[in-house]
C-alpha cells in the first residue's frame, strides 16, 4: 500500500515530484502535497507566500524524460477499469505530456485529451537522487552535472550539425541563463563528456 503524506514519506504524488524538479525545496513539496492545501499554480502565482521566494531550478519535462528513459519509476492507477496500482511503463511516457500537475496524451483521433492514469506516485528517494537539492550539490560538486548533461544532450539533438566545441559553448550559455550561475569551463565539460559515453 502506498501512503501519500508530506516530507518524510517514502512516496510523493505527481504534483510533489514536479514541485521538487522545479524548486528543489521540501517546504514547497509539502505545500502541494495531499495535506498541504496548495498547488503548483498557487506557488507560481504567489511566490511571496513563502519566507524565501522560490527560484526555478528545473522544468516538468525533466521528470517526463527521466520516466521515459527508465531512470525514474512512476506508479499509477489506470483510469479505465482498474483499481490496482501498477508501474507506468517507460514507453508510455513517450506519448504522455505533463501540464499543471496532471499527465495526459492526445487521443488517437487527435480530437481530445485523455488522462490515462490517476493517483500517480514516485519514491521520494529516487527524486532526490535524480534531482539534488542546492544544499547537497554545493556540498558534493561545484556544478549540477545531471542538468549540464541534460542541456548538452538536448542541444545535440536539436543541432546535429554543431561541432562538440560549439555544443559546449551553447551548453555553457544555456546553463548560465537557466541557473544564473557561472558554468564550468570548456575543458572541464570536455573531460566530463568523455565519462558520459
Amino acid at each position: 500500500m502506498v501512503t501519500l503524506s508530506p516530507r518524510a514519506s517514502r512516496y510523493w504524488t505527481l504534483p510533489q515530484a514536479i514541485a521538487w524538479v522545479i524548486y528543489r525545496r521540501e517546504d514547497i513539496v509539502d505545500y502541494v502535497g495531499p495535506n498541504g492545501g496548495g498547488s503548483l499554480g498557487l506557488v507560481a502565482m504567489y511566490p511571496t507566500h513563502f519566507q524565501q521566494s522560490p527560484e526555478i531550478r528545473g522544468v516538468p519535462e525533466e521528470l517526463r524524460r527521466a520516466a521515459a528513459e527508465g531512470r525514474l519509476k512512476v506508479t499509477g492507477i489506470p483510469s479505465q477499469n482498474s483499481s490496482a496500482r501498477v508501474d507506468i511503463p517507460p514507453e508510455e511516457w513517450l506519448r504522455l505530456q505533463i501540464y499543471s500537475g496532471k499527465v495526459y496524451r492526445v487521443s488517437e483521433e487527435q480530437s481530445q485529451l485523455v488522462y490515462p492514469w490517476r493517483e500517480m506516485a514516485v519514491e521520494s528517494a529516487d527524486m532526490k537522487r535524480l534531482w539534488r537539492s542546492d544544499h547537497e550539490l554545493s556540498g558534493r560538486s561545484k556544478f549540477d552535472w545531471a542538468s549540464i548533461k541534460l542541456i548538452f544532450d538536448e542541444l545535440k539533438i536539436q543541432n546535429p550539425q554543431m561541432s562538440q566545441n560549439e555544443l559546449m559553448i551553447e551548453t555553457q550559455g544555456t546553463y548560465r541563463d537557466q541557473f544564473n550561475k557561472e558554468p564550468p569551463g570548456r575543458t572541464t565539460i570536455q573531460n566530463k563528456i568523455k565519462t558520459w559515453a
